[in-house]
């Protein structure tokens, strides 16, 4: 027995229906209810955030085969229709090279738009069709929606269109609709060949007139000739356009043209655009004509800054995979408990438990008193703080939180990977990992914070821990170690990512040597200087470095390897580097042994610095 595969087998939800999305559906707190609100929306994340989730879940056979009290909940408000618009990777490679080969300009960016365009077209015609099926005409939300049209309604709509998208269908149905605009894919990958041979001689051929049409003019059609055959005038009409980051520039300029004051009253088509988290295009160039973020449109960030609200939600998809696997008890059950906490409850006893967790007999308040034995700049912390680990129970809530909850993890790390010698004690090199490495790591709810919250990311780590659970005779818990060698995989499938980005400039920096040199230098300033109860574990990047490292850094946040910290109050699509705070990825942090903690920031020059001047052996502290 094994995790349902036809469930989980594929993470990418690139690559499956709207109903298996629908199937395992965990909506990431409320995030699916706000991108479907009446404005325009820019939904942000990295690689494996769930972007291409929440959009197909808009789409309406997701929202039909959606079951359970949450769907009914969600559906109940339902007031739109949709069009999921995928994207074509090879639409950028097309273009560039075809602005190689075509001497003009205008000649590859027309055929380019037409591209785009006719992708459109057909992802409506996909839509008029998906909206008639059964399961959605007949779902008790949807239907009012989606009222099933008759033969000659459906004539009637198709041939609008084919008239105004310059098309001749063999029939007029959705079908054939969308067939013709195959068709024509198929004829501008032959002018595309042909221009570049001929240039702007494409341009003269009379039957080519389809390449100057319109997109917003075609959608606006659209909606307005299956609104009135549909006999519902106001219907509203969410356009979900996804992984846009690899559409041209010029297409992606053009839709964040569109955003531009569009959210009247009146406004019954919104877009709904999906984005890797930096995007240099979005920049806002013209304040009087561009778009700008909760006036034209609201942004939804996938991205968690803050752990437990990533916890939060990857508990949620955590226990969705328990319960497809056929296992019963609690997370905590089935992975143990971690070393790192994020913050000790209190019980109605005014903390006397969360007080006896660091008492000098307890797990805890061995690890306080083990380094305390070996660093003399954290006995002398201790001492400076009139901390007696015999006499815990007599501290104040306050002493407790201000001196070791706040120090709690950065004394887990710095007592984990370091050893006592005759002279201090020794730091384990960067470069020295294994398996007991990891371990560090393992247990709820650290195993979860790897994760960042990230779908992908989460399905990858633990579906192989559940399948060793139920493949096992009896089994009900993961061992630590099985954890840890899940941990070491899953660190080691992100860095091949990594290094797979391509980098240009051969002499350059690369995504992976600037991630190595951040890691050194947070880690220099766990176990290479004297105790601090709060040291930098996220960076601001400063001027004066190189061009290379300012593209590694927004490589890096796009795949997911660095966590944009946005300042409180901002809500902006991060245009720019310089000025800007990060973190690394807390899967990455555990490969550079550190806290799995934002704490203090730091400069990107004196992070660089810091890891320089680290030397690792004996520490005189």
């Amino acid at each position: 027995m094994t995790i349902d595969q036809g469930r989980y087998d594929t993470f990418n939800a690139k690559h499956r229906t709207p109903q298996e999305v629908a199937s395992t559906f965990v909506n990431p707190s409320t995030k699916l209810n706000r991108l479907c609100g009446h404005f325009h929306s820019v939904l942000t994340g990295p690689r494996g955030s769930g972007k291409t989730t929440l959009l197909k879940m808009l789409t309406m056979p997701a929202l039909a085969s959606w079951k359970g009290e949450k769907a009914r909940d969600f559906k109940s408000n339902v007031d739109f229709v949709s069009v999921f618009i995928p994207a074509d990777r090879s639409w950028h490679g097309q273009i560039k090279e075809l602005s190689r080969q075509v001497p003009s300009q205008a000649a590859a960016e027309a055929l380019g738009n037409a591209t785009f365009t006719t992708h459109i077209f057909r992802a409506i015609a996909k839509a008029f069709a998906d909206w008639q099926s059964e399961a959605v005409c007949q779902d008790e939300f949807l239907a009012s929606l989606t009222p099933k049209l008759s033969f000659e309604q459906e004539q009637e709509v198709v041939k609008g269109l084919a008239e105004d998208w310059m098309l001749k269908p063999a029939a007029l149905t959705f079908y054939e609709l969308r067939e013709a605009l195959s068709k024509r894919l198929s004829v501008i990958g032959y002018l595309k060949n042909k221009a570049s041979y001929v240039g702007e001689r494409i341009f003269e051929e009379s039957d080519n007139s389809f390449l100057y049409l319109n997109y917003r003019e075609g959608m606006r059609r659209a909606h307005d000739l299956h609104n009135h055959h549909s006999n519902l005038p106001g219907r509203r009409w969410l356009f979900l356009f996804d992984e846009l980051e690899v559409a041209p520039s010029t297409i992606q300029k053009n839709l964040f043209f569109d955003l531009r004051g569009a959210n009247d009253d009146d406004t019954q088509i919104y877009y709904k655009l999906a984005l890797a988290p930096y995007n240099h295009y979005f920049v806002r160039s013209d304040p009087d004509t561009d778009a700008s973020v909760n006036n034209d449109y609201r942004r939804v960030d996938l991205t968690f800054p803050q752990k437990l609200q990533a916890v939060e939600f990857a508990s949620d998809l955590c226990e969705s995979l328990v319960k497809s696997a056929g296992l019963q008890g609690d997370l905590r059950s089935i992975f143990d408990s971690s070393d790192f906490t994020f913050e000790d409850s209190l019980d109605e006893t005014g903390g006397k438990r969360a007080r006896s967790k660091y008492s000098s007999d307890s797990e805890l308040g061995k690890v306080f008193i083990e380094l305390s034995q070996k660093d003399r700049s954290f006995e002398t912390y201790l001492q400076r703080k009139k901390i007696d680990f015999n006499r815990i129970e007599e501290m104040s809530e306050n002493d407790l939180a201000s001196s070791l909850r706040k120090a709690r993890n950065i004394v887990i790390a710095r007592n984990f990977f370091t050893r006592p010698v005759r002279n201090g004690f020794a730091a384990d090199k960067l470069s020295s990992r294994s398996r007991k490495t990891y371990s560090l790591y393992a247990g709820m709810p650290s195993l979860l914070t790897l994760t960042e919250g990230n779908p992908r990311a989460l399905i990858n780590l633990i579906s192989p821990l559940l399948d060793q659970i139920v493949s096992s005779e009896g089994g009900e818990s993961v061992a630590l170690e099985l954890q840890a060698a899940e941990i070491e995989r899953s660190i080691r499938v992100m860095r091949s990512l990594l290094r797979a980005i391509p980098n240009y400039n051969k002499k350059g920096e690369t995504v992976v040597n600037l991630l190595d040199r951040i890691g050194q230098g947070f880690y220099s300033g766990i176990v290479a200087t004297k105790f601090r109860d709060q040291i930098p574990l996220s960076f601001r990047v400063d001027h004066g470095h190189s061009p290379d490292v300012f593209q590694c850094i927004a490589k890096a946040v796009n795949i997911g390897a660095l966590i944009h910290i946005p300042e409180k109050g901002t809500d902006q699509v991060l245009t720019s580097i310089v000025g800007e705070r990060f973190r690394l990825n807390y899967l990455l942090a555990a490969y550079y042994k550190l806290p799995l903690s934002l704490d203090r920031e730091i400069s990107l020059t004196s992070l660089f610095e810091a890891g320089n001047q680290v030397e690792q052996g004996v520490l005189d502290v």
